[in-house]
């Protein structure tokens, strides 16, 4: 009953038990990058996005976030957890030391899959949102 979609029912298209541990996982990390993009979304984040801990290792992940947000992904070097780091530069005002790596953006035809994926998973969120609405 938290997030942006409080409320709503979670659901998936393929029974997660029939998924292989590789595809949970895949599923897993374009749904956490599409909720990420969502709440950057809605607090008007612009810019690049810095992401670090298991993220910034996590190349579906990476790869969703970049193409949902059309906007640069970096990754500082050397954090493992993130939280502590990303805590201390709120707080602290400060910069990163050194320059964060850029993760590439997909292109070709993994793009191609991932825009229509998102354009699939936004259609689907507002259809939903509609019957949600109606009833």
């Amino acid at each position: 009953e938290s997030g942006p979609f409080q409320g709503r029912a979670s659901q998936w298209n393929t029974a997660p038990e029939r998924l292989s541990p590789g595809e949970h996982a895949a599923a897993i990390s374009l749904y956490l990058a599409m909720m990420a993009a969502t709440c950057l979304d809605m607090i008007g984040a612009a810019g690049p996005t810095l992401t670090e801990g298991p993220f910034a290792r996590n190349r579906v992940f990476l790869d969703m976030l970049a193409t949902t947000t059309g906007r640069d992904v970096l990754l500082p070097e050397g954090s493992a957890t993130g939280t502590s780091v990303g805590a201390a530069l709120l707080t602290q005002g400060s910069t990163l030391a050194e320059q964060p790596a850029s993760h590439p953006s997909p292109s070709g035809e993994l793009s191609i899959h991932l825009t229509a994926y998102a354009n699939h998973w936004r259609v689907a969120l507002a259809e939903r949102t509609e019957e949600k609405e109606t009833c």
